[in-house]
């Protein structure tokens, strides 16, 4: 059962790492169109980078949601601080 265990909080970890490495070059890639974008002077070039915009906001939330979820199954809490008035 600790086998198991270790091997699940691993395989969290790895997904965590991946979902965060995954996300500096797709912000490379969303900024690259966003300059694009204001370039653009064509309605089916611009179709094309609001398209491709679209997928990197896909992914990106994608991306956001494995590392929250590999959290979850790390068993580590994600403890953050708070104020108190």
């Amino acid at each position: 059962l600790a086998d198991a265990e270790r091997v699940s909080q691993d395989r969290a970890r790895l997904m965590a790492v991946a979902g965060h490495d995954l996300k500096h070059p797709l912000q490379t890639m969303t900024l690259a169109l966003e300059i694009a974008q204001r370039a653009v002077r064509s309605e089916v070039h611009a179709a094309l980078v609001e398209t491709a915009l679209n997928a990197c906001e896909k992914l990106g939330s994608d991306l956001d949601q494995l590392v929250a979820t590999s959290r979850l199954g790390s068993g580590v809490p994600n403890w953050q601080r708070l104020a108190l008035h």
